[in-house]
């Protein structure tokens, strides 16, 4: 289930600029006890160096936002609810945040 890490992972990235800043930098200091594939380590450190934003651009991504972006989507189908959401849930606020937009709960 390293996939289900994986899109834990990211969404923590996604939504914490220190944690990324340590993957980007320290990958096996911050990734050392997860349950990841040397793969999904080397996906996940490329992506926090390449950038976090550049996975959430509308056009084509390149590099290693592109390989984990595909490497998520053909894994879509493993991953729990629970995890999608938190993956959905951590893009969508980080984009938001980006645009200046409000970030709120509705009841």
């Amino acid at each position: 289930m390293s996939a289900e890490v994986t899109a834990k992972v990211l969404a923590r990235m996604v939504e914490n600029k220190p944690f990324r800043t340590q993957v980007a930098k320290d990958p096996d200091a911050a990734l050392g006890r997860l349950d990841l594939t040397d793969e999904e380590r080397t996906l996940l450190a490329d992506t926090a160096k390449e950038g976090i934003d550049k996975l959430l651009t509308d056009g084509e991504t390149t590099g290693a936002s592109e390989k984990l972006a595909r490497y998520l989507g053909s894994a879509k189908l493993g991953l729990s609810r629970e995890v999608k959401a938190e993956l959905n849930k951590a893009v969508v606020e980080r984009l938001a945040r980006k645009r200046g937009l409000a970030i709120g709960h509705v009841l």
